[in-house]
């Protein structure tokens, strides 16, 4: 599910919020630093870690993306 708002801060722009299996979000989200590899790495480990628990998981991404 996705829901798009206005930037509250920035003319012309909009934020795009995303909800949804780990499964579907996770390939979605491009890294362009080490430091957001390892964050995205981190988070993988945690869903792991969360569904050999039994836990159900869910995550969520966001982007600034122009108004027009």
């Amino acid at each position: 599910m996705s829901v798009v708002v206005e930037h509250p801060d920035e003319k012309n722009k909009a934020i795009c919020f995303v909800k949804g299996a780990d499964t579907n979000i996770l390939p979605l989200i491009k890294v362009g630093s080490k430091e957001d590899i390892k964050c995205k790495e981190q988070v993988e480990v945690n869903v792991e870690q969360f569904a050999c628990k039994g836990l159900r998981t869910l995550c969520f991404a966001m982007k600034v993306i122009d108004w027009q």
